[in-house]
């Protein structure tokens, strides 16, 4: 009898402690992993582009609002660049995709000739970019790179490819002006120690009205 009561008394212990596991359990349910939020993902995509344009000696410019369908405005010295940037760092059969689209109210629809100039493509785990006039892939919906490697790579001759558009030397540099002094039409010389100046004839007469109140 007492056998059997100290092995009942075990086993409503060991139900016990299993009830306040399985409640511990279910009060701290695990937490699913955060997803990447996106727009954040563009906006450090956006930064280091900023970086990499004024290092190679462009002038950033960025459209008023977000009606645009460009992202920025580089300024090279020789012309302007309407510039879309796309970023990717989800690797699908070896590579990186982007879509080269915009959504017009319900519409998703291809950048044109008319929408850019250049699409800045920034593959993030690699820091790498890609330079494509619009020209070179307009108007595919989804554009795929190769960055590692592959037979089908399409797009690895722009791959870094700034040099087409960057700014040439010095022309973003201030040139000095190109305007000769010239003679002062009816001026005469006048030595002033050892230098010499032209004055006109209006000035002559107040130079001369000087001249003798000082030696009067």
């Amino acid at each position: 009898m007492l056998l059997d009561t100290a092995i009942m008394g075990k086993e409503c212990e060991d139900l016990t402690s299993l009830s306040s596991v399985e409640g511990e359990n279910q009060s701290t349910p695990t937490r699913k992993p955060r997803r990447a939020n996106t727009k954040r993902t563009g906006e450090l995509s956006e930064a280091a582009f900023l970086l990499k344009a004024k290092t190679l000696g462009f002038g950033v410019s960025r459209p008023w609002g977000d009606s645009e369908r460009y992202d920025f405005v580089l300024d090279s010295g020789q012309r302007l660049w309407r510039a879309q940037i796309k970023c990717t760092a989800s690797v699908r059969a070896r590579g990186y995709d982007i879509q080269p689209i915009y959504t017009d109210q319900t519409r998703k629809a291809p950048y044109t000739i008319d929408d850019i100039d250049v699409l800045f493509a920034h593959i993030i785990p690699l820091d790498i970019w890609y330079v494509l006039p619009v020209e070179s892939f307009a108007p595919c919906k989804s554009l795929r790179f190769y960055p590692q490697g592959c037979k089908r790579a399409r797009f690895e001759q722009y791959r870094e490819a700034w040099a087409p558009i960057a700014p040439k030397g010095e022309s973003r540099r201030p040139k000095r002006s190109s305007i000769k002094e010239k003679s002062i039409p009816g001026a005469v010389e006048v030595k002033i120690g050892n230098g010499k100046l032209e004055i006109g004839n209006a000035l002559l007469l107040l130079f001369k009205s000087s001249i003798a109140n000082r030696t009067s």
